[in-house]
């Protein structure tokens, strides 16, 4: 799951298609008949307050300006701190995810580009039929972030997730 997006993220930024989604896409503005009278009004309105001697930038905004890496998650915890990971943040969405990612089949297992894009275990999967260069560069981006090893020669490559 995890290295389908992550793949699907590469194959955005490769071919240059996609970009940031809409802010109200994503947050779209509470409406009391779909989210409840609990959330009758934005969270604009829902801050945490600060200590007078605690400054802190909350104008800028963050969503929309980060450079495209691959594949981005914003979370929105009601935080004002980073945990150091935030799958660790108990009950939360990275928690969720993260638990799917550690269940996920095919860690600490060698398999080749060939059975990625043209094996019986890839169909269906969003990398079958995938153009195997496409595929070696969400690899070597994978690689660079320590979730992968590329091994091999140029006629044989096989890759490691760990």
């Amino acid at each position: 799951m995890v290295f389908a997006s992550l793949v699907a993220g590469a194959k955005r930024l490769a071919l240059g298609t996609g970009g940031a989604t809409p802010m109200l896409d994503l947050f779209p503005k509470t409406d009391p008949a779909v989210d409840g009278d609990e959330c009758s009004h934005d969270c604009e309105s829902c801050h945490i307050k600060y200590p007078r001697g605690f400054k802190i930038e909350t104008e800028d905004a963050l969503y929309g300006v980060q450079k495209g890496f691959s594949t981005h998650l914003l979370v929105a915890t009601g935080k004002t701190d980073w945990v150091r990971e935030i799958e660790d943040e108990e009950g939360s969405v990275m928690e969720a995810i993260g638990k799917a990612a550690a269940r996920s089949n095919g860690k600490g297992v060698v398999v080749t580009l060939y059975e990625l894009t043209e094996g019986d275990t890839s169909i269906g999967t969003e990398f079958h039929g995938m153009d195997p260069d496409l595929l070696l560069k969400a690899l070597q981006v994978l690689a660079k972030r320590g979730k992968a090893q590329v091994f091999g020669q140029d006629d044989s490559l096989g890759v490691k997730f760990f």
